[in-house]
C-alpha cells in the first residue's frame, strides 16, 4: 500500500495529468504495440492516428522502455535507438536547431553503447552523417514524432525539410513513428501538400482501449495503492468515461479521492460526477472543435439516445459525459418530433414497417429496446405502437366512456381516428361526435399535439430513470 506523508492515506495513483513514462501504469494497448513493434524491426515507418488524449503520447514514451518492449514484442530490439521528440517544443526553432537537437538526443541514447566522431551538430548534412555512423555500427535509429500536427505551424519546416527527412528513411538510415490527431492527408500544409514524406507511412488507429484493458486500468493502480473499488464502482466508471483511458484516468481520480478520504461514510456519486466533467469539458470542447462536421452529426445523433448501443465513434460517445456535454452544447432535447410527423405515423399505425423504419423508432424508450441488429422493422414498429397504445391509455379518463363527454373529447377522437380498427371517415366521426368539420380538424390537431406531449413526458421520464441509474451505483 501507498501512503502519503501528509495524511497517512492511501496516495491517489491517478495524479498523472501528463503522458505515462512508467511501464506499472500503462495498461492495454498489446495489439497495436505488437505491430507497431513488428514494424520497427522491419525499419518501416508508422503514422499513429487517434484523437487528443486518447494515449499516443503514453505509448510513444513508454515503447522505449525495455519491460514494454519484452511485454509486448517478440523481436530484439536492442539495436535499435528510440528517440522521443514533442514537436510542439520546436514551433519557433530553426531547422538547425531542430537537426542539433536530434543529435545531441542520438548521441546522448547511443553514449554506452556506440562510439561516435564528435560533430558539429547544427545541419541537416550532420545529422546524416550521424545516422550513417550509427548504421555503420549495426543499429537503427527510430525518431518517435509526437504531434507532428504542431509542424505545420512552424515555417521553417517546409517541403524541403520533410523531402529531406523522406530520404533519410529512403536510405535506410532511420525509420519515423508519428502521432497525429488527424491522418496524414488532412494534415498536410499547402505549401508542401503532396510531399513525398507523407506517402512512406502505413497507419494504425488508436482507438478506446478494450472493456478488459479499460478493467485492468481501473482496478490495478487502486489495489496495489490500498484502496480498491468495488465492482458497482467499476460500472458507474465506465458509464461515466467509456473506454476512454483519459477520462477513465480522470474519473478514478476523483472517485478515489472522495472514496479513500471518506472514511467509510457517503458517497455522493452525483458530485464527483459533476467534479469529473468540470474537469473534462475543456478536452471535450478541443475534441468536438476538430472534428469533421460529419462526425459531429454522428455524435449528435448517438447523444440523442441513452442506453448501450453499437457506436460509430466509441471513444467518445461511449462516455456518458462526453454524450451530456454534446447534449448541453448542442441544446438538444429528449425529443425532436413535430406534430406533422406523429400524424403521419398515426395514420398509419397498422403498417409494421413503416412504424419501424419511422423517426419515431429513435425515441429512447424504442431505441433501446428495437434497434438490437437482431430487431427486424416490424419488430421495432410493434414496440412503437404499443408506446402508442400505452400513451393513448394515459390520456383515458377513469370511469365508463362516454362518446360525447368533454372530458373524453381528447381520448375519443385519437381513438377513433387511429386506434379503432374499424374506423369512420372524419365527416362522419365529426357529425358523430357533434362537431362541424371544420372544428373537427382543429379539435384532431390539438388531440395530437396533447398525445406528443404524452409522448413527451414518457421520454423525459425514462431518460430521467435511465440518469438516476447511472448517478447511483
Amino acid at each position: 500500500m501507498v501512503f502519503s506523508d501528509r495524511d497517512s492515506k492511501p496516495r491517489n495513483p491517478y495524479f498523472n495529468i501528463k503522458a505515462i513514462h512508467n511501464p506499472e501504469m500503462f495498461f492495454g494497448r498489446r495489439k497495436i504495440l505488437e505491430r507497431i513493434f513488428d514494424s520497427i524491426g522491419d525499419q518501416q515507418n508508422v503514422a499513429l492516428i487517434g484523437f487528443r488524449r486518447i494515449g499516443k503520447s503514453s505509448l510513444l514514451a513508454c515503447m522505449r522502455l525495455p519491460e514494454i518492449q519484452n511485454r509486448y514484442s517478440e523481436r530484439d530490439l536492442s539495436k535499435h535507438i528510440l528517440v522521443l521528440i514533442d514537436l510542439e517544443e520546436h514551433l519557433q526553432r530553426t531547422q538547425e536547431d531542430f537537426f542539433r537537437f536530434l543529435c545531441d538526443q542520438l548521441i546522448l541514447q547511443s553514449t554506452n553503447q556506440l562510439q561516435l566522431e564528435m560533430i558539429q551538430r547544427k545541419s541537416a548534412d550532420d545529422f546524416s552523417h550521424l545516422l550513417d555512423q550509427i548504421r555503420m555500427q549495426g543499429y537503427h535509429p527510430v525518431l518517435l514524432l509526437d504531434e507532428l500536427d504542431s509542424s505545420t505551424r512552424n515555417p521553417q519546416f517546409n517541403s524541403d525539410f520533410f523531402a529531406f527527412l523522406r530520404a533519410q528513411a529512403e536510405f535506410g538510415r532511420v525509420s519515423y513513428i508519428v502521432a497525429t490527431f488527424t491522418s496524414l492527408e488532412q494534415l498536410s500544409h499547402p505549401d508542401y501538400i503532396g510531399s513525398p514524406f507523407f506517402n512512406i507511412f502505413s497507419h494504425q488507429t488508436l482507438g478506446p482501449l478494450t472493456q478488459d484493458e479499460a478493467i485492468e486500468l481501473i482496478t490495478k493502480p487502486s489495489t496495489v495503492a490500498g484502496c480498491p473499488f468495488a465492482e458497482p464502482e467499476i460500472r458507474w466508471i465506465m458509464k461515466l468515461a467509456g473506454c476512454h483511458p483519459f477520462f477513465i484516468q480522470r474519473t478514478c481520480y476523483f472517485l478515489f479521492e472522495k472514496k479513500c478520504r471518506s472514511n467509510n461514510g457517503h458517497i455522493n456519486y452525483r458530485d464527483i460526477k459533476h467534479q469529473v466533467y468540470t474537469e473534462l469539458l475543456p478536452h471535450f470542447e478541443h475534441a468536438w472543435t476538430h472534428l469533421e462536421v460529419e462526425k459531429q452529426g454522428l455524435l449528435i445523433r448517438e447523444a440523442s439516445i441513452v442506453g448501450s448501443h453499437q457506436r460509430k465513434i466509441p471513444e467518445l460517445s461511449d462516455s456518458l459525459l462526453f454524450r451530456q456535454f454534446v447534449r448541453d452544447r448542442e441544446k438538444i432535447k429528449p425529443l425532436q418530433i413535430t406534430p406533422e410527423v406523429l400524424k403521419t405515423v398515426l395514420e398509419r399505425l397498422d403498417d409494421l414497417t413503416f412504424l419501424g423504419e419511422s423517426p419515431l423508432s429513435d425515441l429512447n424508450i424504442i431505441y433501446t429496446q428495437g434497434k438490437d441488429p437482431s430487431k427486424s422493422a416490424i419488430e421495432r414498429g410493434i414496440l412503437l405502437r404499443q408506446v402508442l397504445q400505452n400513451a393513448l391509455d394515459k390520456l383515458r379518463p377513469l370511469g365508463s366512456q362516454h362518446e360525447l363527454s368533454s372530458d373524453w373529447q381528447t381520448y375519443n377522437i385519437l381513438n377513433n381516428c387511429y386506434f379503432k380498427r374499424a374506423r369512420r371517415s372524419n365527416r362522419q366521426l365529426a357529425s358523430f361526435l357533434g362537431f362541424s368539420e371544420r372544428d373537427f380538424y382543429r379539435k384532431r390537431d390539438r388531440a395530437v399535439e396533447v398525445l406528443l406531449n404524452i409522448l413527451f413526458e414518457m421520454e423525459v421520464s425514462f431518460i430521467t430513470q435511465i440518469d438516476m441509474e447511472e448517478d447511483n451505483l
